[in-house]
């Protein structure tokens, strides 16, 4: 068990202006850029808004041209509204949750396996402080890799497009973007650390990050359908927004105002919305748990 020194509270010197959490958070980071598979994950991050955004550079010249007229029945891509946006940030999400498990999974069990605890609770550090430089070593990354994406697909929509009212239009969408990032980071980074501090081998933590994953999306899509077919639609509706990918995606169609019908899901974003907070809550308590030094005050 670490020890917990918390006699520099008595310290009278030259105090550091950066908070105590930032060494921790600048170590995630640093440690989390050394993977070479962070690299990789990142330039797919690249290929949604990319793709994104040749399609709809393709869509305005052709409309230019006169070549293209968007009618009723055509390709949803080329209307590019809200629900294309959904349907291109639900890829990105899918990438960011990758990265989340890169960089969380050896978050806290490389220090307890290399016991590094140790160490780092010998020096003017709390545990709220090393949680939460963790905790944002992990979300700053996540974020940026599902808001900057989302951010340059709405830029260049306003750029290419030839409707000068576009950005009036459009201007509720950056909100909805981000509102959706910060909420796949939180979820998602909370989560990969709970079972981090679980497992002290990364690559298990991932393993068993995934298998969550799936079998609460197969186990939950699997009841509701047999309860759909029963005839009983809103329970299976609400059965199947208790799988994290499910609830996720639910959240997020309820941040962007979009219907069932409209994106193709009905899983209920109120039963997703508690899922999520029952997860959060859930893993600080694991966290809170699993990382628990001795407290020396003398």
């Amino acid at each position: 068990m670490p020890i917990y020194d918390l006699t520099y509270r008595g310290w009278r010197g030259v105090k550091t202006k950066l908070p105590p959490w930032y060494p921790i958070l600048e170590n995630s980071v640093r440690l989390s850029f050394r993977n070479r598979l962070l690299f990789w994950l990142y330039l797919a991050c690249a290929l949604p808004p990319l793709v994104a955004c040749v399609i709809l550079y393709v869509r305005y010249s052709m409309e230019a041209a006169g070549a293209l007229r968007i009618q009723r029945g055509m390709p949803q891509e080329l209307f590019f509204d809200l629900p294309t946006y959904y349907h291109f940030l639900v890829f990105q999400g899918g990438l960011a949750i990758a990265i989340a498990s890169v960089i969380g999974s050896q978050a806290i069990a490389g220090d307890r396996r290399g016991n590094a605890l140790e160490a780092i609770f010998s020096r003017a550090i709390t545990r709220g402080d090393y949680l939460w430089g963790r905790f944002l070593g992990i979300f700053v990354l996540v974020l940026g890799a599902t808001l900057i994406p989302g951010i340059t697909i709405w830029i260049c929509d306003n750029l290419f497009s030839l409707d000068p009212s576009r950005l009036v239009k459009t201007l509720s969408y950056p909100v909805k973007i981000a509102a959706w990032a910060v909420m796949l980071s939180t979820s998602a980074s909370l989560l990969i650390l709970a079972f981090s501090a679980l497992i002290r081998r990364g690559w298990l933590a991932i393993a068993a990050f995934l298998a969550f994953l799936f079998l609460s999306a197969g186990i939950a899509g699997g009841t509701a359908e047999a309860i759909h077919r029963a005839g009983h639609e809103d329970v299976a509706d609400a059965i199947q927004g208790l799988g994290y990918i499910p609830a996720l995606m639910a959240v997020q169609r309820a941040i962007f105002g979009l219907t069932p019908k409209e994106v193709h899901d009905s899983a209920s974003y109120v039963t997703g919305g508690l899922t999520l907070v029952a997860l959060g809550f859930v893993s600080w308590i694991v966290l809170l748990r699993k990382v628990k030094p001795i407290e020396v005050v003398s």
